[in-house]
């Protein structure tokens, strides 16, 4: 990724229908508005953005991504974000590729 400008939905979905492929209802966005910046700062490897859970307005999200860590062929993301629903609040987020 070399550029901001990308976006994704996230939906709400009920473990039953995951069997029948039974599509969720989007229920926020994620979108990547600076690459390589946090703020006004050059933060080389990070990326940054906004969450936003409706009815609530855009917190941002900072993330930073790792390839083969470890040589063990897996990838990390990792993040810390303003709660959508608590402005005062923060959450951090860490997903691992499956093998």
């Amino acid at each position: 990724m070399n550029a901001g400008g990308t976006a994704a939905t996230i939906y709400q979905v009920d473990d039953e229908a995951l069997e029948d492929a039974t599509p969720g209802s989007g229920v926020g966005t994620i979108s990547v508005t600076n690459v390589n910046m946090v703020g006004s700062t050059s933060a080389n490897g990070w990326f940054t953005g906004t969450l936003t859970v409706s009815p609530d307005p855009a917190r941002p999200l900072y993330c930073m991504t790792a390839t083969d860590v470890g040589d063990s062929g897996k990838n990390m993301l990792l993040c810390i974000g303003q709660s959508p629903g608590d402005a005062d609040a923060f959450y951090n987020l860490v997903m691992v590729s499956e093998d």
